[in-house]
């Protein structure tokens, strides 16, 4: 079990009860290189993806207990697009999707280069590129993206079509969603919507159309 308390991340044994927490140290160039971790996802090679909020991404090996580092380049056209690393999703050809505050990209690890993807936005002024905050992979092959600012983008990796999913009136943020079942969940604030005077019905029939 593997848990990011706030200060570094913390792997727990369920069998045993130990407990080992990797950390940021600064005379360690091969550890964590951030003290917190905002995203953590497990490849198929058993490596293990953290996103940090401020040092890029952060991948581990268990079996040689160090840490490789991608950090990004304001002036590289091809590296990772914002030090701020939210989320993670792998594409069916093994390439490995990224979410940071700066949009959506695709990194090959075989060259290590980042292609960045467009996210259009049907809301005036919205852009390209908006911050991503999740991203999980559908059945069917198709790549879900929460945003801040511009609701659910439904992005298909063989074609490069993006659909965006923005219908309800002051609706624009989608931090946490999964799926199951080809369904798609979304959290929504009941509060928030309470103070912002939008009936919750609403929601379900614009949603369900």
């Amino acid at each position: 079990l593997w848990l990011a308390p706030g200060n570094g991340v913390l792997l727990f044994d369920t069998k045993t009860g130990q407990a080992m927490r990797l950390t940021h140290d600064q005379r360690n160039i091969h550890s964590l290189s951030a003290p917190t971790v905002r995203s953590l996802w497990l490849d198929k090679e058993g490596i293990f993806w953290f996103g940090t909020p401020g040092n890029g991404v952060n991948k581990y090996d268990k079996n040689l207990n160090l840490f490789s580092h991608i950090q990004s380049h304001v002036f590289d056209a091809k590296g990772l697009n914002s030090p701020m690393v939210n989320t993670f999703a792998e594409a069916p050809d093994g390439r490995v999707f990224v979410g940071t505050e700066a949009g959506l990209s695709l990194y090959d690890q075989q060259t290590r280069w980042f292609q960045q993807l467009p996210l259009p936005s049907k809301r005036p002024g919205g852009g390209n590129h908006r911050p991503v905050l999740s991203l999980t992979m559908s059945k069917a092959g198709q790549l879900y993206v929460g945003s801040y600012g511009d609701g659910l983008f439904i992005f298909e990796p063989s074609s490069g079509k993006v659909a965006q999913l923005l219908k309800v009136p002051l609706v624009s943020k989608v931090e946490q969603f999964g799926v199951q079942q080809e369904k798609v969940y979304i959290e929504f604030s009941s509060k928030k919507f309470a103070q912002l005077g939008v009936p919750f019905e609403q929601i379900v029939n614009q949603i369900a159309t």
